[in-house]
Formats: C-alpha cells, structure tokens, sequence
C-alpha cells in the first residue's frame, strides 16, 4: 500500500543557504528526531547516484537503511529514495524563492508491506505530525543561525 504526504513551509532564509543545509544529508539528525546518525557513504560530490545510510529509532528499535539519491538540482530539488530498511521510501525537497526566503515543499512516500500495512493509518497521522515537528526544527535552526 503506498501513501504520500505533501507539506511546505517558508523558511527566512536563502535558497542556497537552505538548500546547503537539507541537502547535506549528515544534518539530519539536527533536525529530525528519530535519526541517529546519517552519513554519505559514497566518496564522490552529492549528485545523483549517491549512497547515503541511517540510523534511526523507529518503533522502539534502531533500524540502519540505505538510501540514494534520485534527484540533485543545486537550489531547485533533492530526493532520495530507501534502497534497504523496513520500508520503501521516497522523500523529496523543492525549494523555491520568495520575497521572504525559500519556501520548501516536502513530498514523503511509503510503500508498507506485511506488518506494516496493518498500521498505515496510524503509520499516516505519525508521518503528518513528523513533518510538522521537522519543519518548526529546521526553521529553528536556520531562522536563528545554530547550524
């Protein structure tokens, strides 16, 4: 079963500076709670084709995934799809100039199989609330100069 979740936010600071931030893929931790660490694991530049890992808390356990990247467009688009882990996922950030700063669009989809489809609407409200609680973090630490 696949559910997806949209969400944006306007961040007070410029596109570079945030795109800089959530592209580095080793911030995540920063910002999100349930990650433990985060590191790029292929040695080349952030592009396309970039093997990144995580560590985070999900359901009580640690749980280690592997992602890559499936879009890079410096200022424009990040997105990074799960390769290993407990479920298929696909998370994507756009950023878009405003008069105020970059407004970032964070687009989120799951593919749950087995267990995991039995709690999808729990799974769903989890996400909504997750990503509310990632953006009040990231405009925290942008909005205040902490990074």
């Amino acid at each position: 079963m696949s559910k997806k979740f949209v969400d944006s936010e306007i961040i007070k600071r410029p596109v570079s500076e945030v795109f800089a931030f959530l592209s580095n893929f080793e911030n995540n931790s920063q910002w999100e709670p349930s990650v433990l660490e985060a590191h790029q694991i292929s040695p080349e530049p952030m592009q396309v084709g970039t093997k990144l890992s995580e560590v985070r808390k999900f359901m009580g356990r640690q749980v280690a995934s592997n992602y890559e990247v499936i879009e890079y467009e410096p200022n424009r688009k990040f997105a990074v799809q799960s390769v290993s882990g407990p479920m298929q996922v696909k998370a994507s950030y756009t950023f878009e100039p405003t008069e105020s700063g970059t407004k970032i669009i964070d687009t989120a989809e799951f593919e749950t199989e087995g267990f995991f489809k039995l709690m999808t609407p729990l799974f769903g409200l989890m996400v909504k609330n997750q990503m509310k609680s990632n953006f009040s973090k990231i405009k925290e630490i942008l909005e205040r100069g902490n990074h």
